[in-house]
C-alpha cells in the first residue's frame, strides 16, 4: 500500500499478458546498398550548385530578374529558358510559371530538385 493524497490505496498490476494477433512481415526491402543513394547524394549536389547559380543571379542583377520576369509573365517560355541557360545552368531543367512566380525544375537520372520563387 502507498499512501496517496493522505490515504493508502493498493497497487493493481496486472499479471495478463496479451499476444499479438499480428506478426510483423519480413521487410519488404533488399539489402541495404549505400551506392546508388551515395551516386543519388552527389547528382543533388549538382542540382542544387545549379539553383544556387540561378539564385545568384536573380538576387544580384535586378536586369536580370526584372527581364525573366517580364519573359515569364507573357509566357515566352523559350527566352526563359534561355535566360536561365546563359545564367551558367549545367543541368537539364524545366520551367512553369504562375501569376506568383517561377517554378525551376532541375532533374537528373539520379534525383529531382524544385526551387521556387515568389514574386
Amino acid at each position: 500500500m502507498d499512501i496517496y493524497n493522505g490515504r493508502k490505496y493498493p497497487h493493481h498490476h496486472p499479471s495478463h499478458t496479451y499476444a499479438s494477433p499480428f506478426r510483423v512481415p519480413a521487410t519488404p526491402y533488399p539489402p541495404v546498398d549505400a551506392s546508388r543513394f551515395m551516386q543519388s547524394a552527389s547528382g543533388m549536389a549538382v542540382l542544387l550548385s545549379d539553383a544556387a547559380i540561378l539564385s545568384r543571379n536573380i538576387s544580384q542583377s535586378a536586369q536580370f530578374a526584372k527581364q525573366l520576369m517580364i519573359y515569364a509573365q507573357n509566357a515566352k517560355t523559350d527566352l526563359v529558358k534561355s535566360m536561365i541557360k546563359k545564367a551558367g545552368i549545367a543541368s537539364s531543367f524545366d520551367v512553369q510559371y504562375s501569376p506568383d512566380g517561377l517554378r525551376v525544375l532541375f532533374a537528373s537520372e539520379c534525383c529531382r530538385l524544385t526551387a521556387v520563387y515568389r514574386w
